[in-house]
């Protein structure tokens, strides 16, 4: 790497991408004790996708992945894999789907499919083991759920087999991370025996419960009569999805049964954590949109700085003129980055401000019952006027974005036609000098060719009056 590439690097241009630190607000406490503890929201991890399936080296990443596997034996590490790769997939979608690669995504989705039903059962092993932390656990479960979150453009190109296959096993994700966790062990481990896996256990035991039936008779359907969970379901009048919704509802209620509880006691600290947690995934949404603008800004740096390189090593320019242009672009990068950072750093303070308000108000509305509903559309209409501002600024970024590569891209294409007429300016004139040293040789070879017939004829001339003479001199 080149010494200046290095400086650049070292000189902080490209430090500090994270610029509100994940880990820190991952490791905030997001939960609120009213008389048990509830489960917070959480946003779903930010997986890049990497190499993507078009890519000839996406086969060694898969490679490198089995291998990982292969060679785990712990549950809670495998499960934790499981989980990071199905999410990995989701990424890799999502990216074929930005790229209009449809072809790539239907295969993504199977591999997808079937790492999260891997997943799910390694979860469900570490779950209902009683010598494994709480703690572990509800970690386990909660990504669990958030692997269940798939992009709406890639589900678009989906047909309609695929995409009922992924909506059946997404909800029975969801169930598994929700459900087994409250399951009791023994029915588990009697179900288990019956050869069902964890997902199928979970369907068995919540459509008894929505039905009026018992396990036993539910498994019996199952084998019995060779159906599915849907037939089964459909035949009990019961609505999967309405399982799904039920589980939702239950965690909706309980974060809001522990806000009003809060806000009735006046738990400020559980009011704070509540609030935290929303402003938490709120910094994070902000982050992801500053890191994705710091990763453009790396990736035209360093090609200008590998233009630089290239021209300083074909001897286009020399060392003390690359030097100066580089100096030149670290300037600029710089006072990108402080932009950006600046920018940031003013969404942020935004964002606190609103919800300072937002936490206002909550106490307000609390105090006067009947300007409870009131509030509670301000409080929607602010959320949606900030998604739609938020909205705005990224299709705003993204026109500017678009405009400066396209304008870049036609400087570029203008460059490279001078640099080709140029080209073959030098080279027709080449090519004339050349002609005109080959009739000019031409004309002196003539020319030498004239004096040496001359010279040739001159000495016959004289050879003949010398022989002229000397019979002359005889006859005398």
């Amino acid at each position: 790497m080149n010494k200046n590439f290095k400086s650049l690097l070292s000189a902080g241009v490209f430090t500090g991408a994270l610029l509100f630190g994940t880990s820190a607000y991952a490791n905030e406490d997001t939960t609120a004790t009213t008389e048990k503890v509830i489960e917070l929201p959480v946003e779903v991890p930010l997986v890049t996708p990497g190499v993507t399936p078009d890519s000839f080296f996406y086969f060694f990443d898969q490679m490198s992945e089995n291998i990982q596997l292969l060679f785990t034996t712990d549950s809670q590490k495998e499960s934790e894999l499981l989980l990071q790769f199905a999410q990995e997939r989701l990424s890799e979608s999502s990216q074929m789907a930005v790229d209009s690669k449809d072809q790539y995504i239907t295969s993504l989705i199977d591999s997808y499919l079937a790492t999260l039903q891997e997943a799910q059962e390694k979860v469900s092993e570490v779950v209902i083991d009683e010598e494994i932390d709480q703690q572990v656990k509800e970690d386990l479960t909660t990504e669990l759920e958030n692997a269940t979150t798939v992009d709406p453009a890639v589900e678009n190109v989906l047909d309609e087999q695929q995409l009922a296959v992924l909506t059946d096993k997404k909800q029975e994700a969801f169930l598994v991370a929700n459900i087994v966790k409250d399951l009791d062990a023994e029915k588990v481990k009697a179900l288990r025996a019956e050869g069902l896996g964890f997902g199928q256990i979970v369907k068995v035991i919540t459509l008894a419960e929505a039905s009026g039936k018992t396990e036993a008779e539910i498994v019996a359907l199952l084998k019995d009569e060779s159906k599915g969970f849907g037939e089964i379901a459909k035949e009990l009048n019961v609505e999967p999805s309405a399982i799904v919704k039920k589980v939702i509802n239950k965690k909706e209620d309980l974060i809001e049964e522990a806000f009003e509880k809060a806000l009735e006691s006046g738990d400020q600290a559980a009011i704070e954590q509540l609030t935290k947690a929303m402003e938490t995934i709120n910094k994070q949404k902000i982050e992801y949109e500053i890191v994705k603008e710091y990763a453009e800004l790396e990736k035209e740096t360093a090609e200008k700085l590998t233009n630089i390189q290239e021209k300083l090593a074909a001897g286009e320019i020399t060392q003390e003129e690359a030097d100066k242009k580089i100096a030149k672009l670290k300037r600029k990068a710089e006072e990108e980055l402080a932009e950006l950072k600046e920018e940031a750093e003013e969404e942020v303070t935004e964002l606190e401000e609103e919800m300072s308000e937002e936490l206002e108000e909550d106490e307000e509305k609390h105090e006067d019952d009947e300007d409870l509903e009131e509030e509670q559309e301000k409080k929607a209409e602010a959320v949606k006027k900030k998604e739609e501002e938020q909205a705005k600024k990224d299709r705003e970024r993204q026109k500017e974005l678009t405009e400066k590569q396209k304008k870049e891209a036609l400087e570029k294409e203008r460059k490279r036609q001078k640099e080709l007429e140029e080209k073959k300016k030098q080279e027709e004139e080449a090519k004339k000098k050349a002609e005109e040293e080959r009739k000019k040789q031409e004309e002196q070879e003539d020319q030498t060719e004239d004096e040496e017939d001359q010279e040739d004829q001159e000495n016959q001339e004289d050879q003949e009056d010398q022989e002229d003479e000397e019979q002359d001199e005889d006859e005398e």
